[in-house]
């Protein structure tokens, strides 16, 4: 494994992820955007998740979700899995998603006292179904206080 050497300016530019709700980091994979964001996430308030190919479930992905959350703010309660129950489509998968994202936007809302900043390394990976729609309604529903920056 090489090791990348430290890019500060790209970092300081990262640090701008501060003023916005959502910072997109786009590059080809081997790009280094990974050891970036590890590197960057590392010296702020910051929650690093993986996506994996196994967040395109839903479930999966809203527990992967919360529980680094959950680890990393200690005061969070537990967040129920059935959030929204309906018929089993994915018109009703996306109105649990978009369930999802409101109650994670409100319950870090009420726990949130400084800046945090998810990090969703690999986002691309949620695909485009219900996750993407969870992701997408806590870019909108996120507080003040929470910067989303996803890597793709």
């Amino acid at each position: 494994m090489s090791v990348l050497p430290p890019r500060p300016r790209l970092e300081s530019t990262l640090d701008g992820a501060l003023a916005h709700r959502l910072t997109v980091l786009v590059a080809d994979a081997g790009f280094g955007k990974t050891t970036l964001l590890s590197s960057w996430s590392a010296g702020i308030n910051a929650v690093v998740y993986p996506v994996t190919g196994e967040d395109r479930d839903l479930t999966a992905f809203w527990r992967g979700l919360v529980a680094p959350l959950r680890r990393h703010r200690g005061g969070l309660p537990e967040l129920p899995v059935t959030v929204v129950r309906g018929p089993a489509s994915a018109h009703g998968e996306g109105v649990r998603a978009q369930a999802m994202a409101e109650l994670l936007g409100q319950v870090l809302e009420e726990r949130l006292s400084r800046d945090l900043v998810l990090v969703l390394d690999a986002a691309h990976l949620v695909g485009e179904g219900p996750p993407a729609r969870l992701l997408a309604g806590l870019a909108r529903h996120a507080p003040p206080l929470l910067h989303l920056v996803l890597s793709t």
